[in-house]
């Protein structure tokens, strides 16, 4: 009677592909770029988290590269190639969301800034009717709700203003209490 040696019972952590022809593990690379790109996501909030996904993205890549070396050693294939997917997408409309917002306040800037100027314009050569209408609805209460009380207020502000320079004042008087 030929007695067969008794197979040690392996735990997980264990079994490798040397000793068990059917295991493989999972690549704790892919694993950890798809953790890594979903908590990319938080970038879509706060800017700088994107930083996450995009390493997601690298250590995804990084570890699709490693199973295919791996000769069936390693799998999570799918998990990297999702983890590369989720990485960019995340970073993408992370940055396509910021960049959008930056270039609309900067236009809102811009508008504001010609607006402004459109005023001061005004103002410095008298035509305090086309200044006063320029102004927003709200403000106009301030300067009693005429053109006549927005020259009451500011032509004393730029009687000792100095020389006026590419429309910018070069120098005022200080500042009046109020």
């Amino acid at each position: 009677m030929d007695v067969k040696p008794e197979k040690p019972t392996l735990l997980d952590g264990q079994l490798d592909r040397a000793i068990d022809p059917q295991y493989a593990a999972i690549s704790p690379s892919a694993v950890i770029g798809l953790a890594l790109g979903v908590l990319g996501v938080m970038g879509l909030w706060i800017l700088p988290l994107t930083v996450f996904s995009v390493i997601g993205l690298i250590v995804s890549a990084l570890a699709a590269r490693k199973i295919r070396r791996s000769e069936g050693v390693l799998t999570g294939r799918r998990i990297a190639k999702v983890g590369m997917l989720v990485g960019a997408v995340v970073t993408l409309g992370a940055v396509a969301y910021h960049g959008e917002a930056e270039w609309s306040e900067w236009r809102l800037l811009k508008n504001l800034e010609a607006r402004t100027n459109e005023v001061v314009s005004d103002v410095l050569d008298g035509r305090y009717e086309a200044a006063y209408n320029r102004i927003a609805p709200a403000f106009r209460q301030r300067y009693g709700g005429s053109a006549d009380g927005l020259r009451r207020e500011l032509e004393p502000v730029f009687k000792g203003a100095g020389a006026v320079v590419k429309r910018t004042i070069v120098s005022l008087p200080p500042p009046m209490s109020v």
